[in-house]
């Protein structure tokens, strides 16, 4: 079993990388964001004896200001550290690349998702970076609706009515108005 020393409060968010585990484990409820109770396994541990598990689910890592759900994590309350098996990854599709004194994991689309150097007691560990109450940050995405896009890549920024505006500017007012009397609008943004 895997020492750090690392005091209790922090402890949550350290994560050891190791390839002789063959599943993720957690020792902290609070990390999962689902857990099935229902549940029960044991784990046999290197030294031949058994820890109870008493629950699956996803908890959530961050590394590098990125949030990773992880799956099928073990609930193994009475285990000292948490573990991320490096076979589990492998079977997602990630790498794991030792060498040297560093470890990184490799996405196959994203890249590169975490590097760690390899500590005193030669482990390999993540520390999760953990959302600070006074730090909570809100952020909203929205995708433009895809006519709205269109339009644009066109040169539709608008109705063609504010278009016809921008155009004439340096016009007279009587040839605008007639222009503008003329313009009809473009039959895709009408849709919009």
């Amino acid at each position: 079993m895997a020492q750090t020393e690392t005091d209790n409060s922090s402890k949550a968010n350290v994560w050891f990388i190791d390839s002789g585990c063959s599943n993720h484990m957690c020792n902290t409820v609070e990390l999962f964001t689902s857990l099935d109770n229902t549940f029960n396994h044991s784990v046999k541990l290197g030294n031949n004896s058994k820890m109870i598990v008493e629950g699956k689910g996803t908890v959530q890592i961050t590394l590098n200001e990125v949030t990773y759900g992880v799956g099928n994590v073990y609930f193994v309350l009475a285990l000292k550290n948490n573990l991320l098996s490096v076979g589990q990854l492998q079977e997602k599709g990630l790498s794991v690349v030792f060498k040297g004194d560093i470890c990184t994991l490799y996405h196959p689309m994203r890249g590169k998702m975490a590097q760690t150097k390899m500590r005193a007691n030669r482990m390999f560990t993540l520390i999760s970076e953990k959302p600070n109450g006074d730090d909570e940050k809100c952020l909203q995405t929205t995708v433009p609706e895809i006519t709205k896009l269109w339009h644009e890549r066109y040169g539709h920024y608008g109705s063609s009515l504010q278009v016809a505006d921008i155009m004439t500017k340096p016009l007279k007012i009587d040839s605008f108005l007639k222009l503008r009397s003329m313009m009809g609008m473009c039959e895709f943004a009408e849709v919009s």
